[in-house]
């Protein structure tokens, strides 16, 4: 359970990098909140509900240059129930 779910998480990052919109968009709850830094700059101020994160998510890629790649590496699973413990 575990590995797949560390899988959906990059295949959610790469959906980020290839501004692949439906994919995101299907995992996002209703009333997500974001909160990140952007490499250089402050804590950005948190970005609310589904439409603004997926704005922001498409105001990135129309503002950026050059390739994105997201990295995740130390994915951390952590659940109550014992049997992935």
């Amino acid at each position: 359970m575990i590995a797949e779910l560390q899988q959906a998480v990059a295949h959610y990052a790469h959906a980020l990098d290839e501004l692949n919109v439906p994919e995101p968009e299907a995992v996002l709850a209703e009333d997500p909140t974001w909160t990140l830094t952007m490499p250089g700059q402050r804590v950005l101020d948190p970005v609310t509900g589904r439409a603004p994160v997926l704005g922001f998510i498409r105001d990135g890629h129309t503002a950026r240059t050059g390739r994105v790649r997201h990295h995740l590496g130390d994915v951390v699973v952590t659940t109550t129930d014992a049997v992935y413990r």
